[in-house]
């Protein structure tokens, strides 16, 4: 009996090993299938992906989604090939080895795990795309992708490489499209029910008015570690873009310019850094800058502002403009969530600022919830004021009015009276 039972054992492990094998093997690519077809001209579609055209792919064998479809070099310097309904594979794979540039029509493309990965250093372009699976596209150096046609389907993408999804939507589940390296755009689509985290490279949304572009409105945007989300910009002009929270620990949010408004129903920054810009429009005689507007739902401005981490004014819009004593840029909008300095910036910096600017060559100090310039050669100094969320222009502290100024000025009140204790303490000594 022990002799049968030490054999049935060796034969149960032997068993789980075959299995546990076979379990691995499921969860792997059976074979890469390599496009060989040669029957097309440029720029034309000829040349079928699908059931029943077997002959363009070596040993006449279709991928299928256990395959990754592997695309070399071609005759022409692009192939445009017509997918058939119903096609579905493993993967993408576009060679390193010269793989020229390829097009592939509106018919929808299933692709699984292995996701797309662009070796080629030549830009690829997909027609209608949906994932059969959390997937990543990548890519090596001068490599892009880009997807006219993008149905997430309730998986997650990560991109780690240049892509531009000219149409996002999401059939599936809430979904997530993580940037993890390169420049990634999404130019169309929406609303739906898809957040984005941006841990590095950069992220990019097209938000238009009038209807077109990527609708944020129900997404939610995470940045952290050295991402970067670039705010709208149409037409070469900064816009708005609409949220629904907006999250930053590390990284950078970028409003792009005087005009770049980040629209969102909470916004938390506990590090990291948001770039504003504030400037003056001579011939409209208006001031202008961009702005971070915390709203409610019946789009006030109410919404919940907790700052942290670095705030970088880009003064460039400002050119040498002197500005009166009351000037107020509205940087942010909102309701300052943590009331005191749990909601401040740990780190205020004052950019690109003109060489004849009143300003030039000055930089921030803090002082409570107030950031503020030494004197300029105007005789005012600039100060952001945390709690207003405001950039004002004041008169300097021994001459300083508060009335009518538009913003609380209690931090320089308080740097006032212990001044004036320190002077009467040092006379009484």
């Amino acid at each position: 009996m022990r002799l049968n039972f030490a054999f049935a054992r060796k034969v149960a492990v032997g068993l789980i090993a075959v299995g546990s094998l076979a379990c691995l093997a499921t969860d792997t690519f059976a074979a890469n299938r390599t496009w060989t077809s040669s029957n097309i001209s440029a720029g034309s579609y000829r040349a079928k992906w699908g059931t029943g055209f077997a002959s363009n792919w070596a040993g006449a064998v279709v991928p299928t989604t256990a395959d990754i479809a592997t695309f070399g070099t071609n005759a022409f310097g692009q192939y445009a090939i017509q997918v058939q309904p119903g096609t579905q594979v493993g993967g993408l794979r576009f060679n390193n080895t010269g793989a020229n540039s390829y097009v592939f029509s509106t018919n929808p493309l299933a692709v699984g795990s292995f996701g797309v990965n662009n070796q080629s250093g030549r830009q690829q372009t997909l027609g209608t795309t949906t994932l059969l699976a959390d997937q990543t596209w990548s890519g090596g150096a001068s490599a892009s992708i880009v997807a006219n046609n993008t149905d997430l389907a309730g998986f997650n993408l990560t991109t780690s490489t240049d892509v531009t999804l000219n149409t996002l939507t999401n059939t599936g589940g809430a979904a997530t499209v993580t940037v993890a390296g390169g420049n990634t755009v999404v130019a169309g689509g929406g609303p739906l029910a898809v957040d984005f985290a941006v841990t590095s490279g950069f992220l990019s949304t097209q938000n238009v008015s009038g209807g077109s572009g990527f609708d944020t409105t129900g997404s939610n945007l995470d940045v952290s570690g050295t991402g970067t989300y670039n705010n709208t910009i149409v037409s070469s002009v900064a816009g708005d873009t609409n949220w629904n929270l907006v999250t930053m620990s590390a990284g950078t949010i970028d409003t792009m310019g005087v005009g770049g408004n980040l629209i969102t129903n909470g916004y938390t920054q506990t590090g990291g850094l948001v770039k504003q810009y504030v400037g003056y429009d001579s011939g409209l005689d208006i001031l202008t800058n961009s702005s971070v507007q915390a709203t409610n739902g019946a789009g006030s401005p109410t919404g919940p502002l907790s700052y942290g981490g670095t705030l970088d004014i880009d003064f460039s819009g400002a050119g040498a403009q002197v500005f009166a004593v009351g000037t107020t840029w509205n940087l942010f909008q909102g309701v300052n969530a943590g009331g005191a300095a749990a909601s401040n910036f740990s780190t205020a910096l004052l950019d690109n600022v003109d060489a004849s600017s009143p300003y030039a060559g000055l930089s921030f100090s803090q002082y409570g919830t107030e950031w503020f310039t030494p004197k300029g050669t105007d005789g005012t100094w600039l100060v952001f004021q945390a709690q207003s969320g405001n950039l004002v222009v004041v008169p300097e502290p021994s001459t300083m009015v508060f009335a009518g100024l538009g913003v609380a000025m209690s931090g320089w009140t308080m740097w006032k009276k212990r001044r004036l204790s320190k002077l009467l303490a040092a006379k009484a000594g």
